[in-house]
Order: structure tokens, then C-alpha cells, then sequence
């Protein structure tokens, strides 16, 4: 059995909580009723547990090979398929899925996507659902302060907000000032150039025929009150530049 770190044992921790604290109650879920799950990149799978737990029928899609290896490790015992693969590039198995299940969950991960492939990522999802099923996505709008997941980097300089503005040359250049490992660069240029804003998520909702039941805003995200124990805040600002600039998360649910 394989030692997980430390900080993935706190993001499933923060998966679990977020299930419980927040995305419950967003989905309105029915006590009454078992509903089957499937999130697109799980991680670690706190979040599935959380549902499971709840008694609904739980299945991950995640991309990662050593985060896949984690959610087998940590939710061994309770019944979740989990597989290992890309949303983008679906495996036979993966298609047999198509058409069973109530949610799907995409939670931070739509921003991760190449620009090129968001499309069919979301014909994928759509496809998974039943006739009316739900989908959850959240992300962090593309011109917003940390958009570009520098908040990640080991040194305090390079978690500063609107960095990833920066020309790539300069801000990999910056980042190796810093002594960040290439790895880690290299990592945050592919987030830089795959991020989406807010206005582009929903022309592509246009195209891959969604209908948006709810959406949110936030100033600060729910998931900051687990990591830094900051109060959520929404925000209801009309003007573009406002909206695009300073929502840290966009929070949708969509149906089929």
C-alpha cells in the first residue's frame, strides 16, 4: 500500500466537506430518493464518499494515474467504480455508461480541458445523462485573480494574484527565478492557456445544448471556507469586466 501525502489526504477531506457543506444542497438532492453519480475527475473521491454515504450509486472518471490510485486506496471498501480515464477520449467501458446517470459532477476541472477539446468533453457529459439528468460545473473565470491555479506553486511570490497575466516567456522565466520546478511550470502554462471566462462557458453551453437552471458567483468561493475559513460570498454585479475580473468561482447547474 502506497504512502498518500499529506496534501492529498486534506483534499479529500475538503472533497468530503464540500459534498456535506455545500454541493448538497445545491443539487436540492431528495432524501427519498437514490440517485447515480458520476464526477468527472474525482481525485482522491471525498466528494463521491460523501454521496455514497448518503446512498446513492457513485462512479469517477479521473485522468490522473497517481490521484486514480489514491481513490482506489482511500474508498476501498465502499463500492465506488472508479476508472482511469479522459472525458475527452472515452474508453469503450466508459461508453457503456452513456444514457444512466441522474448527476454528473465537474467540479474545477472544465478549466483544465484544452480549449480545443471543451466541446467535446461537454457532448461527452451530456451524453452520460438521463433524459433531464443534471450537471454540475464549477470553475475559475478566466480573467480572475488565480484563474491561472498559481496559487499552488510552492513560494509565496508566485501565488500572487493576476500573475498568470503575464507573457508566458516572462512568467516562466519569473517562476524559475523562484527556483519552480519545470514540472510545476510547466503545469501552470497548459492551465494558462486552457482557462475559460465566464462568456465563453456559456456560448459553448449554447453549442453542446444545455440549459442553465442556476448559476452563482462568488467573491469568495464555498470551498475557501474549508481551506482558509473564509465566509462565502456571492456577487450579483451586471457589468461584464466586473463579472469576468472578480468572480474567483462560477458555479452552474445545468440539464439535459
Amino acid at each position: 500500500m502506497k504512502k498518500i501525502s499529506e496534501r492529498n489526504l486534506r483534499c479529500y477531506d475538503e472533497q468530503y466537506w464540500y459534498g456535506k457543506a455545500f454541493l448538497n444542497d445545491f443539487l436540492n438532492i431528495s432524501e427519498k430518493k437514490n440517485y447515480s453519480i458520476l464526477e468527472i475527475g474525482p481525485a482522491e473521491g471525498g466528494l463521491l464518499k460523501f454521496f455514497t454515504e448518503k446512498g446513492h450509486k457513485c462512479f469517477g472518471l479521473e485522468l490522473s494515474n497517481n490521484r486514480f490510485d489514491n481513490s482506489i486506496q482511500l474508498n476501498s471498501e465502499l463500492g465506488i467504480k472508479f476508472i482511469n480515464g479522459d472525458i475527452t477520449n472515452l474508453s469503450e467501458e466508459m461508453k457503456s455508461y452513456f444514457g444512466q446517470m441522474d448527476i454528473l459532477i465537474c467540479r474545477d476541472v472544465i478549466e483544465h480541458i484544452p480549449l480545443e477539446l471543451k466541446q467535446t468533453a461537454m457532448e461527452n457529459m451530456r451524453a452520460f445523462l438521463k433524459k433531464d439528468g443534471l450537471l454540475f460545473v464549477s470553475f475559475p473565470p478566466k480573467y480572475s485573480a488565480y484563474a491561472g491555479h498559481q496559487q499552488v506553486a510552492p513560494n509565496r511570490f508566485a501565488k500572487l494574484p493576476f500573475l498568470h497575466f503575464l507573457p508566458n516567456k516572462v512568467y516562466a522565466s519569473f517562476l524559475k527565478l523562484l527556483n519552480i520546478k519545470q514540472n510545476i511550470i510547466n503545469s501552470l502554462l497548459e492551465i494558462k492557456q486552457s482557462r475559460i471566462s465566464i462568456a465563453g462557458f456559456e456560448k459553448l453551453l449554447n453549442k453542446v445544448d444545455f440549459n442553465i437552471i442556476k448559476k452563482s458567483f462568488y467573491l469568495i468561493r464555498p470551498c475557501y471556507e474549508s481551506r482558509f475559513n473564509l465566509k462565502r460570498i456571492k456577487h450579483n454585479f451586471n457589468s461584464f469586466a466586473l463579472r469576468e475580473i472578480l468572480t474567483l468561482g462560477a458555479i452552474y447547474l445545468l440539464k439535459k
